[in-house]
Parts: structure tokens; sequence; C-alpha cells
């Protein structure tokens, strides 16, 4: 008689498919990026906020605020450089039902009924208008002390990782804007005109002109 060992069949749950890889490993270099869109959500108002950071025509504008020119200086390669490698590292969950929880439901989701939850996209795009990465940010990641992890959905997936990261693009203009371009010598000032408006981000219009 012979006897016969048979092993058991090792497989990954499929919930762990694609455990610690690269979100996108085509994205590679930092200064392929042309265009940055960060969209906030304001509970408070219920209302998604839309940034946009542009190079166009040899300079950085930003077409969220009537095309501002800004010196956008290391930014770029900070923003960049922060989203290139992100991995994977820990799956969560994948259930849709859970987006709200973790605070990845994405800010531009007209579907969803919920007012809470939805959490900060941000969207990285070449020369082309190609996506080189696109993120859903949502709540940091509770009890991991000495680590910053992030809850992080990708648009149109249901699965909800936990990633290390400090990434954390703004939406403010004050953060992209040097204030030392605004400075200017008292001696050049000859009038001071001030014009009181706001500007509605969400639809980028001028408004109480």
């Amino acid at each position: 008689t012979a006897a016969i060992v048979v092993e058991p069949e090792r497989r990954t749950p499929s919930i762990l498919s694609d455990q610690g890889e690269t979100f996108y490993p085509k994205f590679t270099d930092p200064q392929a990026v042309r265009t940055i869109e960060v969209v906030d959500y304001d509970e408070a108002t219920a209302a998604a906020r839309p940034f946009q950071v542009e190079f166009r025509n040899g300079r950085w504008i930003l077409p969220s605020h009537f095309n501002y020119p800004i010196d956008i200086g290391d930014r770029l390669v900070k923003t960049a450089g922060a989203l290139i490698d992100l991995k994977k590292d820990l799956v969560v969950s994948d259930s849709a039902s859970d987006h709200a929880k973790y605070g990845v439901i994405d800010p531009l989701d007209a579907k969803s009924a919920s007012l809470t939850g939805r959490g900060k996209r941000v969207t990285l795009r070449d020369a082309r208008k190609e996506v080189l990465a696109d993120f859903v940010f949502g709540r940091p990641v509770d009890g991991k002390k000495g680590e910053k992890l992030r809850y992080v959905r990708l648009p149109n997936e249901r699965r909800v990782y936990a990633v290390r990261t400090d990434a954390d693009p703004s939406a403010r203009f004050a953060d992209w804007v040097n204030a030392g371009l605004l400075r200017i010598a008292s001696a050049s000032l000859r009038r001071i005109q001030i014009l009181s408006y706001s500007i509605d981000e969400q639809f980028g219009r001028l408004m109480n002109m």
C-alpha cells in the first residue's frame, strides 16, 4: 500500500487579496502632476467645497478662485510626494454600509442621502487630464499610538483601507497663497479701494457684491 499526503490548499481570503499593494503603482513622478483637485465637505452647511490648482500657460493658478495666480513653491512636490507611494496597508471593510462610519463617503456623491460621514476627495491629474491618483480620505484611525493611519477609499469602490499617511491636502485658499506676495510697502500705496464680497466655492461665483 502507498500513502499519499495531500497538503490543504492555501487560499487568501478575497477581502485580503490586495492588502499591502500600492494604490497607483504607475504614479512615480510627482513632477507629472499638473492639476490638484481637493473637495472638502462642510457638515455645518451640508455643502461640498471644491478647490483646484492647475498649471496653465506656464504658471500655476487657482481656477476655483477666478484663475488667481500663485507661487506653488515646494507644495506640489510635498502634496504629490505624500500620495505617490500610498499602500493598502490594512483592509478594513468591504461593505458600502460602513462608509459613513469611516468617513469615506465621496463628498461629490449626489446619490448618498447622508449629511455626515463624508470625506475629502483628492485627485491628481497630468497634462493630458489623465488621473494619476484619486482618493477619498476619511477619519483618522483610533487606537494606533505612534502611527498616523487614516481610513481611505478609492472612488467608485466599496473597499475601505487603513493607510499609514499624514497626507491632508488643504482646500483652503489661504493655505496655498504665499501671504508675502500680498504685502505691499506702504510708501507704494496711492489709493485703497475695498470691495466687500465673498466667494461661493461650490458654484464658483462672487457673492454680496
